[in-house]
């Protein structure tokens, strides 16, 4: 089902399909977070 809010279409949640729950939306960041660290291990300054 979808709604129209302030101009945009908004699903109700019960009709979404989850890709990756909590536990994997975190082991994702943290993953991503330790290959910047990794990338950038060497560098003396971060902006």
């Amino acid at each position: 089902m979808l709604f129209l809010c302030r101009f945009k279409l908004i699903e109700k949640m019960e009709d979404r399909q989850v890709i990756l729950n909590h536990e994997q939306i975190q082991q994702k960041l943290r993953r991503i977070a330790c290959q910047i660290y990794e990338d950038n291990i060497s560098e003396k300054t971060f902006i």
